[in-house]
């Protein structure tokens, strides 16, 4: 072994947090590698340059010992162990948060039941397919059905179209809109109205209570005009919407 590898050798056994020890090794025989090169270029042979660099450096077993008192070792253990322990309890987390995680993300990609769907399967008395629609500004207006449920509720289903890249629409539910049965205005006093993207859990009887809904079914371009105490159903539904400009804009859904 030679006086290179001793001093090396020497030098590491001192430095007790083996994670520096490579590092460490590499930088010293950076240092001896300068100072070989400085001695051979004033004439020595390279074992004579090798051997007066080692003895330039000076005591390995001394600078061990101070490099140890630098690079402390329980300072560098713990270190090493927090990272250790952040990495566990990451690994924790997402294993805890992860079914829950995968489930949220499930629901969001399923395809969700349409609102007519949703609307068949609380079993309604009727629900009648109608092709009406209106334009509001940039907004059609198309009225996919009506139906009428044995909890006296009427619920009319429409989608809401907009041009693409669109960013403001109207909203019929703000706008001045009316609404007669069977020729007959309807007397918003005496009927709760409600415009919902979904249906509340506990059916449509569950909006007569003043607590926060949870919806079962929702949907980003349809929506439900939904009456209440609506005891017999209609024949025909006509709706009016009066535009800003006094133009009233009127369409009638009608029960075959």
């Amino acid at each position: 072994m030679t006086p290179r590898h001793v001093f090396l050798q020497t030098l590491i056994a001192q430095v007790k947090y083996p994670f520096d020890r490579k590092a460490i090794r590499a930088e010293f025989e950076n240092h001896l590698d300068e100072l070989t090169e400085t001695f051979t270029d004033l004439g020595m042979s390279l074992e004579d340059a090798e051997l007066e660099a080692v003895h330039q450096m000076g005591n390995p077993e001394t600078i061990g010992k101070q490099l140890n008192a630098v690079h402390n070792p329980i300072i560098a253990w713990l270190y090493f162990g927090l990272k250790i322990a952040f990495v566990i309890l990451i690994v924790y987390i997402l294993t805890a948060i992860y079914p829950s995680l995968s489930r949220t993300v499930d629901l969001i990609r399923a395809p969700k039941p349409s609102l007519t769907e949703a609307l068949e399967n609380e079993h309604p008395n009727f629900i009648q397919p109608v092709n009406a629609s209106m334009t509001i500004a940039n907004t059609d207006y198309v009225f996919l059905n009506f139906a009428h449920l044995d909890d006296n509720t009427l619920v009319i289903t429409v989608r809401k179209e907009t041009p693409p890249l669109t960013v403001f629409s109207t909203n019929i539910q703000y706008l001045d809109w009316t609404m007669s049965f069977d020729g007959k205005q309807l007397d918003q006093g005496n009927h709760r109205i409600h415009t919902m993207p979904g249906i509340p859990e506990g059916g449509f009887v569950a909006l007569d209570t003043k607590e926060s809904l949870t919806l079962k079914v929702y949907s980003q371009t349809e929506f439900y005009i939904i009456v209440r105490n609506v005891t017999e159903a209609p024949e025909s539904i006509k709706v009016t919407v009066n535009r800003d400009d006094d133009v009233a804009i009127s369409t009638v859904l009608e029960r075959e």
